[in-house]
């Protein structure tokens, strides 16, 4: 489709001529790809992720993979959930959202980065940057309002149903800050067989609590942040 290519534009093949171009220089990418990315992944950016992976591991490069990110002031889902929920008492979720989701503190993430060329880590296959248990969909949900002062009130949706919905209002040309290719990857999630093969780095990310995401940001301590 047209989506898929355009995916496909944004994450691979802008990408390749850096890539060639930072290896002949003698130098070596980190990639910020996601738990999207997996043989069978049925998301298109799930997809462009993991052929940009594999691009990047043949040129001697490192891969993490995060989870759903989240902090002060973060985008993508976890600020869009946090919008959602702020506005309306209402919760329209997939299947009443329990899909399982694997999360990542922003800040830890950043540090890991930062850790990787002081620590001339090689690993020759993606490695897991996130919480080592999962959530739900519905759990992270339920805290962003507690976190509000609101109760939560969920409304169950049927997975055909709200996938349709957004396919329809992005065909429509309408501006939406969930994508039907989001609902993809939530819906079909990595197998957690496919988790435990990635690598382990010595870094503990932290579980999702509201003073990660609440609090003006801060430095990582030796109690956050378990160092290289």
């Amino acid at each position: 489709s047209t989506k898929g290519a355009e995916i496909r534009a944004v994450n691979v093949c802008g990408s390749l001529p850096l890539l060639d171009d930072l290896a002949a220089r003698g130098g070596r990418a980190v990639l910020i790809s996601s738990l999207a990315a997996f043989a069978g992944a049925r998301s298109r950016y799930g997809q462009a992720k993991l052929e940009l992976e594999r691009a990047v591991l043949e040129r001697g490069g490192v891969v993490l993979r995060p989870g759903l990110l989240f902090g002060v002031d973060a985008g993508g889902l976890f600020g869009a959930m946090i919008t959602a929920i702020g506005r309306h008492p209402l919760a329209p979720l997939m299947a009443g959202g329990s899909q399982r989701l694997f999360v990542t503190h922003d800040g830890h993430l950043c540090e890991l980065v930062a850790a990787i060329p002081a620590g001339r880590l090689e690993p020759d296959r993606p490695v897991f940057a996130a919480h080592e248990l999962p959530t739900t969909v519905r759990a992270i949900a339920v805290q962003i309002a507690q976190a509000n002062g609101r109760r939560l009130m969920v409304i169950t949706l049927p997975r055909r149903l709200a996938y349709l919905g957004l396919r329809s209002a992005e065909i429509a040309g309408l501006s939406l800050p969930f994508r039907s290719d989001s609902l993809l990857s939530l819906a079909n999630p990595i197998g957690l067989d496919d988790i435990a093969a990635l690598e382990r780095l010595p870094v503990a990310f932290p579980p999702l609590t509201p003073e990660l995401w609440m609090l003006p940001a801060r430095s990582a301590g030796p109690a956050d942040y378990s160092p290289l």
